[in-house]
């Protein structure tokens, strides 16, 4: 049943395909998971082409995800680090003891995920220009979802933290610049595990004997978008804090894009209640309207 989350295990299309690595840069924020690259029960590899600013800098890099689970590759006080926070109930962090040197860094995070199912662990190294900095054990991780409204972003940290030290908001962004970044996953396993893969041994892998989306009849791609599993969506999301345990929120998204047959639109308002670290219940009403 619960493989039924995952898209690439159901057959369902996704809108990266078969691809295996994404190259993103600095100002590329609000990428809902069906839009980001699928880093889960996989090694992946994030490679940060970053200028570092005098003291090593302060703010998020990349990060996917929120306070209930998420990822975030990210610099405190000039030290690189990575942190995956597993449901809001565990957090695992690989950072080093030296600050970044100021000028053009390359930082480079390797996760050799242990495989043999959904949801296991696996070894996270860090690199600073090519040079290993910190390694450590992240035990479990996130077979399905990070998060139903939660973002991947660049240079910020959107909606709830991931790590509650860099913030959210204005207090995570980055103090340098980011170039550019790379992510790139591949197939996991105990033997990657023990050796880390950098970014310039990895090719892209295509499945052999898979019919491209482009090969099947229209009629299957219309039937399959009638089925609601492709919609691409674009949308706005506002946190308002009215105390400390309470906020409200106010999103507004439209799908469609004339990759379905319908153009729809939504909006969102919720009251949330910060009941503990891992729950937050909420209230609220759903708008929706499909043309």
């Amino acid at each position: 049943m619960f493989e039924r989350a995952v898209t690439a295990m159901v057959g369902r299309p996704d809108l990266t395909g078969d691809r295996t690595s994404l190259t993103l840069a600095e100002g590329m924020t609000g990428m809902m998971e069906n839009v980001f690259l699928n880093v889960k029960n996989k090694s992946k590899t994030i490679t940060a082409e970053l200028e570092v600013p005098a003291g090593g800098g302060n703010g998020a890099i990349l990060v996917q995800g929120g306070r209930f689970g998420g990822w975030s590759l990210y610099v405190k006080d000039g030290r690189p680090g990575y942190d995956y926070n597993f449901l809001g109930l565990k957090r695992y962090s690989v950072a080093a003891t030296g600050p970044l040197p100021a000028g053009k860094v390359t930082l480079l995070f390797d996760f050799a995920y242990d495989g043999g199912g959904m949801g296991k662990g696996g070894t996270g190294t860090l690199f600073v220009n090519g040079k290993q900095v910190a390694q450590g054990r992240i035990e479990q991780t996130q077979g399905m979802i990070f998060s139903a409204d939660e973002t991947a972003d660049v240079g910020i940290d959107l909606g709830t933290p991931v790590v509650e030290a860099i913030g959210s908001e204005k207090r995570s962004k980055f103090t340098g610049r980011i170039p550019k970044v790379t992510v790139e996953v591949r197939e996991g396993s105990a033997k990657a595990a023990r050796r880390p893969t950098r970014p310039s041994a990895m090719r892209r892998r295509r499945s052999r004997g898979r019919p491209s989306r482009r090969d099947e009849p229209r009629e299957t791609q219309e039937e399959s978008v009638d089925r609601g599993w492709l919609h691409p969506v674009a949308g706005a999301q506002l946190f308002l804090p009215l105390s400390r345990s309470l906020e409200i929120q106010l999103r507004v998204a439209a799908g469609g894009f004339g990759a379905g047959r319908d153009f729809t639109r939504q909006a969102l308002a919720r009251l949330n209640w910060q009941a503990s670290k891992a729950l937050q219940p909420g209230v609220g009403y759903r708008a929706l309207d499909q043309a």
